[in-house]
């Protein structure tokens, strides 16, 4: 899955929430930032 892809369902995951704020996205987004930077590297490890 490509970052944009990953970060268009995210967001559209976040709008269904009910607490949508500026801090909540600022933390989620970090958050699922680390997992997509682990996961290239992951990848660079493997090749």
């Amino acid at each position: 899955m490509s970052r944009e892809v990953a970060i268009a369902a995210f967001a559209s995951a976040q709008c269904m929430r009910n607490r949508f704020t500026v801090l909540d996205l600022a933390y989620d987004l970090g958050v699922l930032f680390k997992y997509i930077n682990k996961i290239q590297e992951d990848k660079n490890y493997l090749y």
